[in-house]
């Protein structure tokens, strides 16, 4: 056992040695808080359009969410009244939301909103016949940022600081009516291509990156994933007692003593670490991001002992995480603990209602029996989700990479695939 710890959890601990990362959604028929677009059926005998048309009941209509300001904002498609060289004004809705009654339509309708003749980031949207369409769009900036959310958080569940890192989405700073869903990870070190701790480096050196800013980038513009929050929780680095900090990282991310494994000390820490995300940094996300702060909004990912407390929480914490991915996960842990507990959870409340899991076949060092063994440690954990009621590509989503090791290159290949289940498609 001890080889096979060291082959999972070593790669992330060393690069931890070298290391130095609020209201709840309306309730209406229309979801104006997410930049996610959102459609549903509408039965208003007697709306007027933007053309200045009356319209009968189950009419297919667009509405633009977007501070405009003095600007003018149209809408070009590809079927009456839209078309592609000349724009159709919107109607003011209520205050900065536009809205277009296209009638009763018989196909899709692809459409983008224009800015001053400027069109919408992406590809096309398209509405469906009878379906409301809320979009909250973005014209100028192609790119999310990522900074420092909290510098030293305290925590009082755990007793130590930390920093918090964020990366928010490019619609961000532009449409400031926008809200969006948050997904909370661990180990932020390694989480972004941009580094902003003198250790990011040398962690990134060791054990790669996930790269989730250039992830969610290049996914949202391509249509491929929403926009959404990502907080990275990093782990606890004081610059200086290196070994200490690695001992402190993995004593967080074990959810209970696993008495067998004597290179972490004081493990079994994780019901406290997830305290401090619940009540500590969730809460703090919540007051100062614009967020959509339900449940079917909050998710939580990670990797190797991450990946375990991931399981952990959507099984203890199914009420607050809609959906989790498990990446390369210490399934081993505590007599494969979790593997017990996955099989005794069932889909949805007060469990999660989504689950993505996943590991590489070159995962355990060169052993063909430690990577035979680990494998078969993930098939168990698959057989326990699908036990308790989890169904492969509706909420349960697994992949083996034939070619994946424990590494963030691994993760970052990985991970697009495993929003994209989680939060679904962009447009």
């Amino acid at each position: 056992m001890v080889e096979r710890y060291t082959a999972l959890v070593f790669l992330s601990l060393s690069s931890l040695l070298l290391s130095a990362c609020g209201e709840e959604p309306r309730s209406s028929d229309h979801d104006t808080e997410t930049g996610t677009p959102q459609a549903t059926a509408r039965d208003e005998p007697n709306r007027t359009s933007g053309v200045g048309k009356q319209e009968t009941a189950f009419a297919t209509v667009v509405r633009v969410h977007y501070p405009v300001g003095s600007h003018k904002i149209e809408l070009v498609g590809d079927h009456a009244p839209l078309a592609w060289d000349k724009g159709t004004t919107l109607a003011d809705a209520n205050g900065d939301s536009w809205e277009l009654v296209l009638g009763n339509t018989e196909a899709p309708i692809a459409f983008k909103p224009t800015l001053d003749g400027k069109p919408a980031r992406g590809p096309n949207y398209v509405v469906e016949p009878g379906q409301t369409l809320d979009i909250f769009p973005h014209f100028t900036i192609e790119r999310g940022s990522v900074s420092i959310f909290q510098n030293e958080l305290e925590s009082k569940n755990l007793g130590n600081k930390r920093a918090i890192r964020m990366y928010l989405p490019p619609s961000y700073e532009e449409n400031t009516v926008a809200r969006y869903p948050v997904i909370y990870m661990h180990d932020g070190q390694v989480l972004f291509t941009v580094n902003l701790t003198a250790g990011d480096l040398s962690a990134k050196a060791f054990s790669g990156s996930w790269d989730v800013d250039k992830t969610f980038d290049e996914g949202i513009e391509a249509g491929a994933l929403p926009e959404a929050i990502v907080i990275g929780v990093d782990n606890v680095d004081d610059g200086i007692h290196l070994l200490a900090s690695a001992e402190t990282r993995n004593s967080e991310l074990t959810p209970t003593n696993d008495e067998t494994q004597t290179q972490i000390k004081n493990s079994g820490r994780g019901p406290e670490y997830l305290k401090m995300v619940t009540d500590e940094i969730k809460p703090l996300v919540d007051s100062k991001l614009r967020t959509r702060p339900g449940r079917e909004n909050t998710y939580m990912a990670g990797s190797s002992l991450g990946g375990l407390m991931s399981s952990w929480s959507g099984i203890e914490r199914g009420d607050l995480f809609v959906g989790i991915a498990n990446l390369s996960g210490s399934n081993f842990w505590d007599h494969e603990i979790i593997i017990e507990k996955a099989r005794n959870a069932k889909v949805g409340l007060p469990h999660a209602d989504k689950v993505y899991a996943d590991m590489g076949e070159k995962e355990g060092g060169d052993a063909a029996s430690d990577r035979e063994a680990i494998r078969n440690e993930f098939k168990r954990l698959v057989s326990a989700y699908v036990e308790a009621g989890y169904v492969e590509g509706k909420t349960l989503m697994t992949v083996l990479d034939p070619t994946g090791k424990h590494h963030g290159d691994a993760w970052s290949k990985r991970f697009p695939a495993a929003l994209a289940f989680l939060l679904g498609p962009g447009r």
